[in-house]
């Protein structure tokens, strides 16, 4: 054992006594190039010589397992890349490995992936951290946690000339499912194919196809960017949020969307979730890039109460989020108006509410908001809002398809929409038209933050233009330089890196 494995164990050890930070493995990672394929065929090589078989596997088996290999070792690297301090974890159970799911890929069966996973480990390039459990008497079970070693690392720097940006999903037929519907516990479940699930698969696969060609990247120094992947809180609490279990970090490879279904109902929720830009602070989204551009973040004002009151044939005066208290408290009462409208009993007040700061009861609050929306009151406390939900991602599917058909990224936070800086006169067009067409009704649609209004509001942290940046900073020995490489690393890669 050489002394960064030696130093990865006992950093190990310390680490595991804190509680993790962790995500499932994702099995669709993929990428393919020559060095990267040389690199897997001796993984397997030195994984078969220490399992000393005595017959060679079958084709088939001997491709499931260097594909698991393959999936292994990318989403290790990737979850390190993203925060050093987390873990994968993986679910060794043989049937679950064996059962047949459309979000499960082919190859990972039990056999092909436990040799995968086994070799790994016992040729140290997997440290697993907790082993996991199944408690058949109270159904309780937990994954086995896992890390890459510094060997495995040094190796996929060395021999693979691996980099972020060279890590992708598959496609084709081995993509993973980006239509989900999930149970009452948020769980996943399988569906009957329609005419709509096929619809709805190959509009996400366009968007996702159109995102994978294009450089999504956040323009801020190294130092502010590791504090942001460090980050203890996962900024978007939505349990809908795929992926996000107790996890820190930024994985700049998550640009693949899927959209998710609630309740085993077609009806409620649809939203796309997915993209990493999604779980980073809101005030941090303005320094988001697209092909070493700035952008701008536009976004519907009020959209599922002029949602509501659309469909309840009357006119929505004003401000729904006005409710007579101060425009410092508008977060909260939309808070508030949301738990009204999600919630089927009285909701309960959430952990940031304030009642010293507000200057009213939750309680209070609460009437504040039914006294303001009487003509929708007997909407609250329904369970409606996922309703609303399914509504505005059909909006959202429809702007981010307008927006690719034009050649333009369109990168989706619910209900705003991010674009290059450039386009935000032609997006703002594109929403009131499309959501007046769905709902036979007007909205207003406002501009966020965007880089150089962010400096005004939150202090010099990046330059105006990120394009000027990587021509002052092409060295690559600015405070920047980590931004700069990633884009450098995107255009060595993405010429030479093919999917599935």
């Amino acid at each position: 054992m050489g002394i960064l494995d030696t130093i990865a164990e006992l950093t190990s050890m310390v680490q595991s006594q804190a509680p993790l930070r962790s995500r499932p493995l994702d099995l669709h990672r993929w990428a393919r190039y020559p060095e990267l394929e040389r690199c897997l065929s001796n993984l397997v090589d030195e994984i078969e010589a220490r399992e000393g078989r005595a017959r060679a596997r079958s084709k088939h088996v001997a491709q499931a397992m260097r594909d698991s290999v393959r999936c292994l070792v990318l989403d290790l690297y990737v979850t390190s890349c993203a925060d050093p301090d987390s873990v994968l974890g993986v679910v060794l159970s043989k049937r679950r490995l064996n059962e047949s799911s459309r979000y499960k890929p082919d190859f990972a069966t039990y056999d092909a992936f436990m040799a995968a996973f086994g070799g790994l480990r016992d040729c140290g390039y997997i440290n697993v951290i907790q082993k996991g459990f199944i408690d058949r008497g109270t159904g309780e079970s937990r994954a086995t946690r896992v890390r890459a070693t510094a060997r495995l690392l040094s190796l996929l720097a060395a021999e693979a000339h691996l980099s972020p940006t060279r890590v992708a999903y598959r496609t084709g037929e081995g993509a993973p499912e980006s239509v989900v519907l999930k149970d009452g516990g948020k769980h996943r479940i399988e569906y009957a194919e329609t005419n709509r699930t096929v619809s709805m698969r190959f509009d996400v696969a366009r968007i996702n196809a159109h995102l994978q060609q294009h450089l999504i990247d956040i323009y801020l120094t190294d130092a502010e960017f590791t504090d942001l992947r460090r980050r203890r809180q996962v900024h978007d609490n939505d349990p809908n949020a795929e992926g996000r279990v107790s996890r820190a970090g930024v994985d700049l490879t998550a640009k693949r969307l899927v959209r998710i279904f609630n309740n085993g109902d077609w009806s409620q929720g649809g939203r796309f979730y997915g993209g990493w830009w999604q779980g980073i602070p809101r005030t941090e989204r303005p320094y988001i890039t697209i092909d070493g551009k700035h952008t701008v973040e536009l976004d519907y004002s009020g959209m599922h109460p002029a949602l509501l009151y659309a469909q309840a044939g009357v006119g929505l005066d004003g401000d729904p989020y006005d409710v007579g208290l101060p425009p410092s408290s508008r977060d909260i009462i939309k808070v508030a108006f949301n738990a009204l409208l999600n919630a089927k009993a009285r909701p309960r007040a959430p952990s940031e509410f304030d009642e010293q700061e507000v200057g009213l009861s939750w309680s209070a609050l609460l009437r504040r908001v039914e006294e303001r929306h009487a003509q929708i009151k007997h909407m609250f406390q329904t369970g409606y809002g996922l309703r609303l939900q399914n509504t505005d991602a059909e909006i959202a599917n429809r702007v981010m398809l307008e927006m690719l058909d034009r050649g333009y990224v369109c990168l989706p936070v619910h209900d705003s929409f991010i674009v290059h800086h450039g386009l935000e006169d032609e997006l703002e067009r594109m929403m009131r038209r499309i959501f007046e067409d769905q709902v036979g009704a007007e909205i207003a649609v406002k501009a966020k933050l965007n880089l150089v209004k962010a400096q005004m509001a939150f202090g010099p942290t990046g330059m105006v233009d990120a394009s000027a940046a990587l021509s002052d900073h092409l060295d690559g020995t600015s405070e920047y330089s980590g931004y700069v490489a990633r884009e450098q690393e995107w255009l060595a890669g993405r010429w030479h890196t093919v999917r599935s």
